[in-house]
C-alpha cells in the first residue's frame, strides 16, 4: 500500500484509487491496513483470515452505520480476530432484533434485556462493548443509561467455566498430575519408527505449550532464531524462547520465557531437518511444516497445530492413567492446568495474570475466588481424586540454608515487586538431575523446601514477610466473607495456613541472619 494520504479528522488513510483504510497497529512491529470501503472487512492474523460482511447481517442502515463506526474505532488497536467475533455476535443480535427497529433509540432497556438473554453468552461482551462505545460517541441513538445498566449485566458464568476445570472434566478440565506426566514423557521422547517433520513439529509445539503456558498463536509466532542460551558462571546454561506479548501486554517488547534444556536441544535438532531449514529460512518461524496456512499467511494456524498435536497424541496411543481411555489434549487444557495449579499454590492474582497474560485481572482472580465459591465442594472432590496435590502444600517451615549471595543460581523473587524485583535467595535444585521444580517458586521456597538458599541480607526477607502478611490479611477477609455467606472455606483456610507458615519461615530466616551478625 503506497501513496496513501492521511486524514487527521477521521484518522483514516486514502489511496490513489479513492479507497479508505484504517491502520491496525495491534502488532506494533508490523501493522496492517483494513479496507473499510468495501462492505466486507477482512484481515489476516497468524494464519487465519478474519472478516465481517456488513451486507450479510440484514440489519437496517440506521443500526449498521453506528455499528460500523464503533468497530472502526476498535480495529485501530485490536486484534484482527475481533472482526470474526464481532461478526458472530452481530449475527446473533440480528436474529433477535425486532424487524421494526430503525436505530438504537427505539431499543428500550427491556428490549435490550430480552436480546441479552437470548444471546450466546460468549458474544454478550462484544454487544455490550459496541453499545457502550456508541453511547460514548453519541451515535445511533444509543443511550448512556442503558449502557450503564448493561455494565452490571453478567455476560457469562465464571463458575460454570471453572467447573469443567476444577472437576477435572475428562476432555475439557485441567490435566491431572499423572496425565501431565504421561503427556510430558510422550512429548519429550521420539516415537518408534520414523518421525516426520510434521510430527516432530507438533511434538515441539505441545512441549512448548507445557513449558511456557503461552497461547498457541504466541508459540507458533516464535521466530526461527527465537531460542537463546544464557551461560551460567558454573558452566551450566539456561535456555529461553522469545515470545510476543498479547492481550493487555500487547505492544510491549518481546519477552524471554524459560524452557528446559532438553526442549532447547530438541528444538536445535528439529532445525537440522532439511525441509524444516528451508521453511524456517523462508518464513522466519520456529515451528514449520508443509501446510496451507503457512504458505498463505507465513505462520501455521492455531487450528492446524492443534489438530496435528491431537493427531500425534492419538498416533502414540497415549492413555490417561485416570480414565484408562485415550488422553484428550488441547492447548486450553494445558493452560488451565498451569493456571489452576498456580492458584492453589497461593500465587497472587497479579502474578497469574502476568504469567498467563490475561487482559483482565478478573480472569486470573476467578481461579482464586473459586476457593470460597459455591463450587468448593467440587474442588475438594477433585483434590481427593488428585491425591490432595493442590492443597496439601508443604508441611514444614524453613528448611533451607542461609548463605551469602549466590549470583549464578536461579533467583527467587518476591512476586509483588515488579518491574524492579526483590531477590530473596536462590534455588539449589539440580534441574538436570531432578527435573524442573513443581512447586511455586516463592511461597514454597520458604515453606519447607530444602533447596532454598536464603541470602543473608535481611531487607528482602523483611519485604517478603510484609508480602506474606498482606496475603494473610486478604485470605482472612475472604474466609470471613465466606462464613457470613455460609459458604465453604476449607481450602481458603488451608491456603491461609500456608501463608502463615511461610511468614513464620521468613521470621525464622530473619532471626538466623540476626543471630549470625557480629
Amino acid at each position: 500500500m503506497e501513496n496513501k494520504l492521511y486524514n487527521p479528522e477521521t484518522d483514516t488513510w486514502t489511496d490513489d484509487a479513492g479507497r479508505t483504510y484504517i491502520k491496525n497497529q495491534f502488532n506494533p512491529v508490523v501493522h496492517q491496513w483494513l479496507d473499510i470501503t468495501t462492505p466486507c472487512w477482512s484481515m489476516s492474523h497468524r494464519g487465519v483470515k478474519h472478516a465481517i460482511d456488513w451486507d450479510s447481517l440484514g440489519l437496517p442502515e440506521g443500526l449498521l452505520t453506528p455499528l460500523r463506526q464503533a468497530v472502526q474505532g476498535k480495529m485501530k488497536i485490536s486484534s484482527p480476530d475481533l472482526l470474526r467475533m464481532t461478526k458472530n455476535a452481530l449475527v446473533s443480535f440480528a436474529q433477535l432484533a425486532d424487524p421494526g427497529w430503525t436505530d438504537f433509540s427505539e431499543i428500550s432497556t427491556s428490549d435490550m434485556s430480552r436480546v441479552w438473554a437470548g444471546l450466546n453468552p460468549r458474544y454478550r461482551v462484544y454487544i455490550r462493548e459496541l453499545y457502550r462505545t456508541m453511547a460514548h460517541l453519541g451515535i445511533g441513538g444509543a443511550r448512556a443509561d442503558i449502557a450503564l445498566e448493561m455494565k452490571h449485566w453478567r455476560a457469562r458464568s465464571d463458575t460454570l467455566m471453572l467447573r469443567d476445570v476444577l472437576q477435572w472434566h475428562e476432555t475439557r478440565g485441567a490435566l491431572t498430575s499423572s496425565e501431565e506426566k504421561v503427556l510430558r514423557e510422550t512429548l519429550s521422547t521420539e516415537g518408534y519408527g520414523y518421525e516426520s517433520d510434521r510430527e516432530h513439529g507438533a511434538r515441539i509445539f505441545g512441549w512448548l505449550l507445557l513449558d511456557t503456558l503461552k497461547r498457541p498463536s504466541q508459540v507458533l509466532a516464535i521466530r526461527k532464531d527465537g531460542v537463546r542460551e544464557v551461560p551460567g558462571a558454573d558452566g551450566k546454561s539456561e535456555w529461553f524462547v522469545e515470545v510476543q506479548p498479547v492481550k493487555f501486554q500487547t505492544g510491549l517488547p518481546l519477552r524471554w520465557w524459560r524452557i528446559s534444556e532438553s526442549l532447547a536441544m530438541e528444538i536445535i535438532e528439529y532445525g537440522k531437518r532439511k525441509r524444516v531449514m528451508e521453511l524456517q529460512a523462508r518464513y522466519d518461524r520456529l515451528i514449520v511444516w508443509d501446510v496451507n496456512s503457512l504458505f498463505e499467511h507465513g505462520v501455521i494456524s492455531g487450528a492446524s497445530a492443534k489438530c496435528e498435536l491431537q493427531s500425534y497424541i492419538q498416533k502414540r496411543k497415549v492413555i490417561s492413567p485416570r480414565t484408562g481411555s485415550p488422553l484428550q489434549v488441547t492447548p486450553t487444557r494445558i493452560r488451565h492446568t498451569g493456571a489452576t495449579r498456580l492458584a492453589f499454590q497461593g500465587v497472587s492474582r497479579d502474578l497469574i495474570q502476568e504469567i498467563l497474560e490475561h487482559d483482565r485481572p478478573e480472569s486470573a482472580q476467578s481461579y482464586i475466588d473459586a476457593v470460597g465459591s459455591e463450587i468448593v465442594p467440587a474442588i475438594e472432590k477433585a483434590g481427593r481424586m488428585m491425591g490432595n496435590i493442590f492443597y496439601e502444600l508443604n508441611k514444614g517451615f524453613f528448611r533451607g540454608r542461609v548463605v551469602p549471595e549466590i549470583s549464578d543460581s536461579p533467583p527467587v523473587v518476591v512476586p509483588e515487586f515488579t518491574p524492579t524485583p526483590i531477590i530473596v535467595g536462590s534455588c539449589g535444585r539440580d534441574t538436570l538431575k531432578d527435573g524442573v521444580c513443581p512447586r511455586h517458586p516463592f511461597l514454597s521456597c520458604y515453606d519447607g523446601c530444602s533447596c532454598f538458599f536464603a541470602w543473608d541480607n535481611p531487607d528482602p526477607h523483611g519485604k517478603a514477610l510484609r508480602y506474606f502478611e498482606k496475603e494473610i490479611s486478604r485470605w482472612e477477609k475472604s474466609i470471613e466473607a465466606a462464613k457470613r455467606a455460609e459458604k465453604p472455606y476449607l481450602i481458603a483456610d488451608r491456603t491461609l495456613q500456608t501463608y502463615q507458615r511461610a511468614a513464620t519461615a521468613a521470621q525464622e530466616v530473619l532471626q538466623h541472619i540476626k543471630d549470625d551478625m557480629p
